[in-house]
């Protein structure tokens, strides 16, 4: 389990999928180890579009 603790003890949880959480001091998308704030629902779903587009190309990257 990997988990991120921020100055204000809100902690996260940044194993699995990416996916899209509200927490008092606004958004966030965590999943695969990362954790990025972002301005809200919409932009924190396309956040999660690029990364997933992003994990597919390496993916491709990999097998050719």
């Amino acid at each position: 389990m990997e988990k991120i603790r921020l100055s204000d003890g809100i902690e996260f949880e940044t194993t699995g999928d990416y996916h899209l959480t509200h927490r008092h001091d606004g958004w966030y998308v965590v999943g695969k180890g990362m954790l990025c704030p972002v301005r809200g629902y919409d932009e924190g779903q396309q956040v999660i579009a690029e990364m997933r587009s992003i994990d597919r190309l390496k993916n491709e990257a990999v097998c050719d």
